[in-house]
């Protein structure tokens, strides 16, 4: 009796249901589907992102990891604390977040074409703007409403490839008289690493080299090559041949030099011409320390034949000398050493004008006090 009583109750409600719906029944299922959309928005996108997005997680740690093998990204950077504030679903509401749920990672390469990265006043600084897409881990449930700060400064920098030269520091020194020259194989070495390191370097060091006072004669060794920082920067070889080449500059050496310009001395007013031609320069062999031969100065040398002793015509043998030379060093061998002349009156010259000017042009005649 009492599931019959239930029945007819539910059959006038359900009777009293449809007769208020079916009157003005247009008007009223509009505003049934308008209460629909309203419970779905506040349910979905109201209740998530206000009334749940309360918490907040302090992040502090963020890595950094280039796509780009060109660029150089400094580690150990530190950007403080970064807080998220954060809008958690319904179904993730009952748990309890921290820091290590949340893992944010920037591509340094990738940040560097966004339109809202800065340069910073500090070389190679630039202020990058955190954005979801820098969030690589994050619960189930959870989304990144807004960051604070909103921007981080980040330091990064092309990387450079540049030949520098090959420096060896020495240690020790030979016994008075003795010099050294070191020849490098290669003497250059390529580095590569941050620009502003690579530019600002000015020589790569090698290992020392070692000397002592025992060492008279040249000897080869093998020199580690050292990289400024090696965390940084790279080179294309760790070791370098070295050729020393050890000199004893009071010892005896000659130098050959064949062609020292040949100059006349004639004495002044004498009223002589040169008849015959003389060759135009000659050849010599310096002897002497091979500590003088570092200050001689070639440009210098003349060849000189000396006929100021000459005052009237005739064919004479004259002795050609070399000056120029310094006390410590001598000419030890000249060819020709001794050149004849043959001198006549100038009025008495057969020599046209224009063999005079020839003659002149490849010895010109000097006086004495020229000469010197």
């Amino acid at each position: 009796m009492y599931l019959s009583h239930l029945k007819n109750k539910l059959h006038d409600l359900g009777f009293a249901a449809w007769t208020w719906l079916r009157n003005d029944i247009w008007r009223k299922s509009v505003a049934l589907a308008l209460g629909l959309l309203c419970w779905y928005f506040i349910a979905k996108v109201v209740l998530p992102d206000n009334l749940a997005s309360r918490e907040t997680i302090t992040i502090k740690e963020i890595e950094l990891n280039s796509s780009s093998k060109d660029l150089y990204v400094p580690s150990g950077q530190e950007f403080g604390d970064i807080k998220l504030r954060l809008a958690i679903d319904l179904s993730a509401r009952n748990r309890a977040f921290s820091a290590n749920d949340f893992r944010i990672v920037i591509d340094p390469a990738e940040a560097k074409t966004r339109e809202s990265t800065l340069a910073q006043g500090e070389p190679n600084s630039y202020l990058v703007t955190l954005s979801d897409e820098d969030i690589e881990k994050k619960p189930a449930g959870v989304k990144v409403i807004s960051f604070s700060p909103k921007a981080i400064p980040i330091k990064w920098e092309n990387i450079d490839t540049q030949f520098k030269d090959l420096n060896v520091p020495v240690q020790g020194r030979l016994r008075p008289g003795f010099t050294y020259k070191l020849k490098l194989s290669p003497s250059r070495v390529k580095v590569t690493g941050p620009a502003s390191q690579v530019n600002s370097l000015l020589v790569v060091d090698t290992e020392t080299l070692l000397l002592n006072e025992n060492i008279g004669s040249d000897f080869s060794t093998t020199l580690n090559v050292f990289s400024p920082d090696s965390s940084t920067m790279q080179l294309n070889f760790d070791s370098v041949d070295v050729d020393v080449q050890v000199t004893d500059t009071k010892s005896i050496s000659s130098w050959k030099l064949p062609k020292i310009p040949l100059s006349l001395v004639i004495r002044p007013n004498s009223g002589l011409n040169l008849q015959n031609e003389l060759p135009g320069s000659v050849e010599t062999v310096i002897r002497g320390q091979i500590i003088a031969f570092e200050s001689l100065d070639q440009s210098r040398l003349k060849a000189v034949l000396d006929l100021s002793s000459f005052n009237s015509p005739g064919v004479y043998r004259a002795e050609v000398n070399i000056i120029g030379l310094g006390s410590d060093l001598k000419a030890d061998y000249i060819e020709p050493s001794i050149c004849e002349v043959s001198l006549v009156n100038a009025k008495d010259s057969e020599n046209t004008p224009e063999d005079n000017s020839a003659q002149e042009k490849n010895n010109p005649v000097k006086t004495p006090e020229a000469a010197q």
